[in-house]
């Protein structure tokens, strides 16, 4: 098996295994707003926990991530959508990763650390 192959599985086991975990936050969040939690509270933790887990680390994985793998990542979020615990006009997975992306460049760009190590431009 070559390592691209092995890559690309170990990639899906992951995408996976985040999407049962947060199917299993979502279920915890339906037993929630059963027992009177308000619709923006479970808001609220849906994105603190779900969402987070989703994307945990996302800059370090995205770019090899496969758009099966994208799509079934925007699939949970459409069911979220669906049970009213995230907008459709909150921004998708691929716009979050994005800005992750985008955020932690600027902080190594900005790092005092970096400044140490560039190249010196005369």
């Amino acid at each position: 098996m070559s390592s691209g192959m092995l890559r690309r599985d170990i990639s899906c086991r992951f995408i996976i295994i985040i999407i049962i975990k947060c199917a299993q936050s979502l279920h915890a969040l339906k037993l929630l707003r059963q027992h009177g939690m308000s619709e923006d509270s479970l808001r609220h933790v849906y994105k603190a926990v779900v969402l987070s887990k989703l994307l945990y680390a996302s800059p370090a994985w995205w770019g090899s991530t496969s758009a099966a793998d994208k799509q079934r990542l925007e699939a949970s979020v459409r069911r979220a959508i669906w049970l009213g615990l995230y907008t459709a006009d909150d921004p998708k997975p691929s716009q979050l990763a994005v800005d992750m992306d985008d955020n932690l460049f600027a902080n190594i760009l900005n790092s005092p650390c970096f400044a140490q190590i560039s190249p010196r431009q005369n």
